[in-house]
């Protein structure tokens, strides 16, 4: 599986709102800036002194605020004046020299943007602070007016980046799986301390960790996984794993030893608890 897949399996993430994404440290948006791709993330710092307009976004009013920077040249040059130049001339400025940064947030938003006119009200108290990346170099930092429309567009799962180290660190439960196979229920029943399985699969097969119930991984990879019946010898003891271990399949399920406990389960209930040991040379498991 994918990172992404992974990601989409999770309850946490996958039903997790909008507003909520939009607020995750590891949202990161992939867009275009004119013919560049770059990365907008939502960790701007608040800016001191800020060119504000007033802009429609569809049916929405919102506004953009610029800080003065050299990626836009020409507004560059003027900052200091700007104040003096009529607001028609400055507005056609702004247009003709942000027109990179005013695509991307159309695009982003799936809404046609339009310029009103020099904003009076810039301190909305409800703002996205945008920085944009490119080949992890901040270029520029914009603000603009959060809104549900906005919000519900860019709070979407392809934007969180699996790449965060605060998502990475996120850990889920898992247990080690040594085997898993068929057993009659009248014999599960039956079975007593010194009671012995064989379980021939520790010498043949890799371990694998059942991850948050809902993934099997080991070095050959992470797949969906769900309890299909089979009786299960697993850890006794539960154990944890990071989401970045799981994305990289950085996985290391080691064999049991013989003073290890283990148990038994079946549909999830504990059958019996046991220990690794040997039957005519045999691995087994042999129950307390």
């Amino acid at each position: 599986m994918k990172p992404s897949e992974i990601l989409s399996s999770l309850p946490k993430w996958s039903q997790a709102t909008p507003e909520t994404l939009v607020a995750s440290p590891a949202w990161a948006m992939q867009a275009r800036l004119g013919d560049k791709a770059c990365i907008v993330r939502l960790d701007a710092p608040f800016p001191a002194d800020t060119l504000d307009i007033a802009i429609r976004l569809g049916d929405d009013s919102a506004t953009l605020s610029i800080p003065d920077s050299p990626y836009f040249p020409e507004l560059h040059a003027v900052w200091s004046a700007r104040g003096e130049i009529p607001e028609p001339i400055l507005l056609a400025l702004v247009e003709k020299d942000c027109c990179d940064l005013l695509q991307l947030i159309e695009n982003s938003v799936h809404r046609q943007l339009a310029i009103s006119s020099i904003s009076n009200s810039p301190n909305d108290a409800n703002r996205l602070f945008a920085r944009i990346e490119l080949d992890g170099e901040s270029l520029f930092t914009f603000s603009i007016t959060s809104s549900k429309a906005i919000v519900q567009a860019l709070g979407v799962l392809r934007n969180i980046d699996t790449s965060n180290p605060e998502l990475r660190a996120e850990q889920l439960p898992c247990e080690t799986q040594y085997a898993a196979f068929s057993l009659r229920a009248a014999d599960a029943a039956s079975l007593e301390q010194g009671d012995s399985l064989l379980i021939p699969e520790i010498d043949t097969l890799e371990p694998s960790l059942i991850v948050d119930g809902r993934f099997i991984a080991s070095s050959q990879g992470v797949a969906a996984w769900k309890d299909d019946g089979l009786f299960r010898i697993v850890s006794a003891t539960k154990g944890s794993i990071s989401l970045g271990e799981l994305f990289d399949n950085a996985v290391t399920a080691q064999k049991p030893n013989p003073e290890d406990a283990l148990a038994l389960l079946h549909n999830g209930k504990t059958i019996a608890t046991g220990r690794l040991g040997g039957v005519v040379d045999k691995p087994a498991f042999i129950c307390d």
